[in-house]
């Protein structure tokens, strides 16, 4: 099952911005980090990548080894950024603080001729959505199957998703795919209201 993306306003602004987001993740390193998703608690994991980020293996279902055919890279847990944030990517981190009711968000890496194999989060609260913005995905060769139906993932484009569902994704290509990953709550996704401009007539905007 798939929601109506344009029913939430928040993707057309990634949408527009796509390009300027997978430029952000081209000029990343490739550090990979030596612990992976599934090697100590979430909290705990999402903690380290505030002030030591990189690329780390996720996970793989039925095992506690790492998926060395799925990467991920932190951009937010719970409106905090990492240190490097307004160096390494300004642009997808200006986007994300715009927006209440983010709860986390990353690049999610599958390298080529990969599958992520069936799951389910059976833990996932009612109200929390799972959302997917393709930036460097190879047309006609990537896709999403979720409850019983494919979506084609592409470049800038949206698909939303209850994780509860079983899903699994397939890169059919000989690249990399990437994505925008993003864990938001459907009750409380909204813009940040502007507070008043700064002085100096310079017309900043600070959101609350």
């Amino acid at each position: 099952m798939f929601y109506n993306a344009a029913l939430f306003d928040f993707t057309q602004e990634f949408e527009k911005n796509w390009r300027a987001i997978r430029e952000e993740y081209l000029n990343l390193d490739d550090k990979i980090l030596d612990f992976h998703r599934d090697s100590v608690p979430y909290e705990e994991y999402a903690y380290e990548l505030l002030s030591n980020n990189g690329w780390t293996y996720s996970w793989q279902v039925n095992s506690s080894e790492p998926n060395y055919n799925w990467l991920t890279y932190g951009l937010c847990f719970q409106d905090l950024f990492p240190q490097e944030a307004e160096h390494k990517f300004p642009t997808t981190a200006s986007l994300l603080s715009r927006f209440h009711g983010i709860r986390m968000c990353g690049f999610s890496l599958m390298k080529p001729l990969s599958f992520i194999a069936p799951h389910s989060h059976g833990d996932v609260e009612e109200n929390i959505l799972s959302y997917h913005l393709g930036i460097d995905v190879v047309a006609g060769k990537n896709h999403l199957w979720v409850n019983g139906n494919f979506e084609e993932e592409r470049n800038g484009k949206s698909i939303i998703f209850h994780a509860s569902n079983e899903h699994f994704a397939i890169n059919m290509s000989d690249a990399n795919r990437v994505i925008l990953y993003m864990e938001f709550d459907q009750t409380k996704i909204a813009l940040k209201q502007p507070e008043k401009e700064t002085t100096n007539s310079a017309k900043l905007l600070t959101y609350t």
